[in-house]
């Protein structure tokens, strides 16, 4: 039942909310969240399977690269160099290119030759007070995975935080 109507609606109109479930072929009754198309039951969309990490880093001021996260393909490391300011890179696992997008308030950028011998800084210079978001999506070739990170530094405390999380689509 959806809105207390059944499927489509009151009138026929048609939910933009879909609830499902991550890691492969939805049964009517499972969920998960996403936007388009309106019903999983009814339409037998077929969601593919992945995989869902996330990741908290305080780290002191003159600290090098530490590793974040990582998904298929690509790894996005934190580092808080000496004089402040917060800094996150991304780079290949393997020889193989991966294409990188990246979206923040500060940028809107395509990297596609980024492999284990690449690495990219993210979101321009290191930031010097308050925080950034990033999202970073990553196409290894039989998966997407997708970003949600954020760096902050604090200029009283001389120390730098990261948070992310990504959510890897198998293709």
């Amino acid at each position: 039942m959806v809105g207390g109507a059944g499927l489509g609606g009151p009138g026929g109109e048609v939910d933009d909310l879909l609830i499902g479930e991550v890691g492969g072929f939805d049964p009517a009754g499972d969920a998960v969240l996403s936007s388009e198309p309106g019903h999983a039951a009814g339409l037998r969309v077929d969601l593919g399977g992945g995989a869902i990490s996330g990741a908290r880093l305080a780290l002191p001021s003159a600290t090098g690269d530490h590793p974040l996260l990582s998904a298929s393909g690509s790894v996005v490391s934190a580092s808080c160099p000496p004089g402040g300011g917060d800094r996150l890179d991304v780079s290949g696992t393997s020889a193989a290119d991966v294409t990188v997008t990246e979206w923040s308030k500060d940028v809107v950028a395509q990297v596609t030759t980024v492999n284990d011998a690449t690495v990219v800084g993210l979101n321009g210079a290191p930031a010097i007070e308050g925080t950034d978001v990033i999202v970073l999506q990553v196409d290894a070739g039989t998966s997407i995975s997708t970003y949600t990170l954020t760096e902050s530094f604090n200029t009283s405390t001389s120390a730098c935080s990261f948070t992310g999380q990504v959510v890897t689509t198998n293709g």
